[in-house]
């Protein structure tokens, strides 16, 4: 929670290695408990609450759940996801072991969203991905458009084996895949008065445990032999195979094996908006001790750009 606090809120380092905080407001503070707020002024205002380290025993991850509003902790408009269906919220792994060690973690955050890559093992180095806020919606006027990564953890230990479910799904308009939901929405069409699972459409992979813009079938040569450039795509989100919703800020999926080295900044292209840079992150798309380069994959993030043309 004290990560969250600095990156989000308070900001961390002195001098020229100063960074401010991204521009969200701690609504709540407890006891190993935060409600953070996104602006209210340029996003939607919807409340990211955070219990770490959860209930006892659980000191190697944490819950996350979101809502509209909030007027105490697990009181609120909206949770996101709903009490029956995740009872204490959206699993994050920090650690898979009580070690003292610290882990690593990689962050890229504005006042409208976070995104979140942590690698919980004392060994390697095979980041989960995770996100949390708003996203650029399809539809006019849309109030809810936050969303909950849920990687498909329901708890976390260092023997766990997962096809984890965040930038990894084979999904397609016209057909996603519902038994692996990446996100949770707090409306959708369908479900209008509660949280609903969503999907990402975007990327490619090879099978199980493996994640997008990884070694797969459909990757195409870097750089690509048409364009002599990158092949990409945006990170769409869906409520159902017909249903497109909208699309996250700031990232898109290479078509491409891992065209970059990991956090190399690269320059940006054409059809990236106003980006200057690229910044890619590697991930795994499996959640094990023993994941290795046959499951990892990578993402793009624009910089220098406003993610919310």
């Amino acid at each position: 929670m004290a990560l969250l606090d600095a990156v989000l809120v308070d900001g961390y380092g002195t001098g020229v290695d100063r960074k401010e905080g991204a521009g969200w407001a701690k609504a709540f503070t407890g006891p190993n408990k935060r409600a953070y707020r996104n602006s209210a002024v340029s996003g939607t205002g919807f409340y990211l609450q955070v219990e770490d380290p959860g209930a006892a025993g659980t000191a190697g991850y944490a819950f996350v759940r979101g809502f509209s509003a909030l007027t105490a902790f697990d009181t609120g408009l909206n949770p996101t996801p709903t009490v029956a269906s995740r009872a204490n919220g959206v699993v994050v792994a920090k650690s898979s072991a009580l070690d003292g060690s610290s882990r690593r973690w990689l962050i890229l955050a504005d006042e409208r969203i976070v995104y979140i890559f942590i690698n919980p093992w004392a060994t390697g180095n095979y980041y989960h991905p995770y996100f949390f806020g708003d996203f650029i919606s399809y539809k006019a006027g849309d109030a809810n458009n936050w969303c909950i990564a849920s990687n498909g953890l329901t708890s976390f230990a260092s023997n766990l084996d997962l096809d984890q479910t965040i930038f990894t799904t084979i999904n397609s308009y016209g057909g996603v895949d519902t038994s692996r939901p990446a996100l949770f929405l707090p409306s959708t069409f369908s479900s209008p008065a509660q949280a609903a699972a969503g999907y990402l459409v975007g990327g490619y992979r090879a099978g199980s445990y493996t994640a997008w813009g990884g070694a797969n079938s459909y990757a195409a040569a870097y750089p690509d032999p048409i364009g002599q450039g990158l092949l990409f795509n945006n990170v769409q989100i869906f409520e159902s195979s017909l249903g497109p919703r909208g699309q996250l800020p700031g990232i898109i999926v290479p078509l491409h094996n891992r065209p970059f080295p990991a956090l190399v900044s690269q320059p940006a292209g054409q059809g990236m908006g106003s980006a200057t840079t690229l910044l890619p992150i590697n991930f795994t798309g499996e959640i094990w001790s023993q994941a290795g380069a046959n499951q990892e994959g990578q993402v793009i993030f624009l910089e220098g750009g406003d993610w919310w043309q």
